[in-house]
C-alpha cells in the first residue's frame, strides 16, 4: 500500500470497501475478502489514535492520563484535522483538509483555542483524497456495526466491548483490549468519544460513549453529541479513516 510506513504501521488497519454490496472482512488481515458496498471505498484504524502516535506525529501529548497505548485526548475537532493532514503529509498522502484554498496547515494562521467562532470552521475536505481523515458519522457508524446486528460495537453484552463507568474504574485503557468486532475494529463502544467530520457551524459531531459514561451512550443507535469544535476533554479523542 502506497505511503505504509511506520505511521499507519502504528495505527494497525482493517480493510473495508464500499463499491456495490456490502463491507469487506478485514479481520486481522492486510490483503482482506473484499465485498461489494454501494458508496465509496475506504479503510478505518482498528483503534483509536494512540499518545504515542499523536505525539511522534505533532511533538506533542495533550491527554490527561498519559500513556503511549492510551488514546490521545483533550484534543479538538481542529487538533484532529491538523494531525491528519500531517501524517498525511509524513506518509506521502493527499492530505484531505483544506482551508482558504490550501492544504498546508502552516498557512492557516493560529488554530482556535477558545473562541468557538473561527474562519476555521469554513474548512473543507476532499474526499477523493487518499489521506488521512475523520469519518462522517454515517460512515463512523457503518464501521462501528461491523456487518453485524448488535446492541453495542462486536457484542450484545456492554462490558465484553466496551470500558464504561461501570467497569473503567473512570479512566480510559489502553486501545484494542476489547473485543473486536465483525470487522476486525475494536473500541467503538466505549473508552473515548471519537470526532466525527460532520458539522453545522461550529458545532461538530462525537460519537461512541466513553469510560465515563453509562452504557447508554455506548449503543449504536445514532445517538451523538453535539460540541463546539474547540471542545477538549479528557473523554474525547478520534481515529482515522482514509479513502482508496
Amino acid at each position: 500500500m502506497k505511503g505504509f510506513g511506520f505511521f499507519a504501521a502504528a495505527i494497525f488497519w482493517a480493510s473495508l470497501v464500499l463499491s456495490g454490496g456490502a463491507f469487506a472482512n478485514g479481520r486481522n488481515s492486510t490483503s482482506p475478502e473484499m465485498v461489494g458496498v454501494k458508496g465509496r471505498n475506504f479503510t478505518v484504524g482498528v483503534t483509536e489514535v494512540t499518545q504515542k502516535l499523536y505525539k511522534h506525529v505533532t511533538g506533542t501529548n495533550p491527554s490527561y492520563f498519559k500513556g503511549d497505548n492510551l488514546p490521545v485526548t483533550n484534543v479538538s475537532w481542529y487538533d484532529a484535522i491538523i494531525f491528519c493532514n500531517s501524517l498525511s503529509k509524513a506518509e506521502g498522502l493527499t492530505p484531505c483538509y483544506s482551508l482558504n484554498g490550501t492544504t498546508d496547515i502552516s498557512k492557516w494562521g493560529e488554530r482556535p483555542e477558545n473562541s468557538i467562532w473561527s474562519e476555521w470552521s469554513s474548512v473543507s475536505c476532499n474526499f477523493e483524497a487518499n489521506g488521512y481523515r475523520l469519518p462522517t458519522k454515517e460512515e463512523w457508524l457503518y464501521a462501528a456495526r461491523g456487518g453485524e446486528n448488535h446492541k453495542y460495537s462486536g457484542n450484545e453484552y456492554v462490558g465484553g466491548v466496551a470500558w464504561y463507568n461501570v467497569n473503567s474504574e473512570r479512566m480510559p485503557h489502553e486501545v484494542g483490549e476489547k473485543f473486536e468486532n465483525g470487522y476486525g475494529i475494536k473500541d467503538m463502544s466505549g473508552n473515548v468519544w471519537e470526532w466525527c467530520w460532520d458539522h453545522y457551524d461550529v458545532y461538530s459531531t462525537d460519537m461512541g460513549g466513553s469510560y465515563s459514561d453509562g452504557s447508554k451512550f455506548c449503543i449504536l443507535d445514532g445517538r451523538s453529541g453535539s460540541i463546539p469544535m474547540v471542545t477538549k476533554t479528557a473523554s474525547l479523542g478520534f481515529r482515522v479513516f482514509r479513502s482508496r
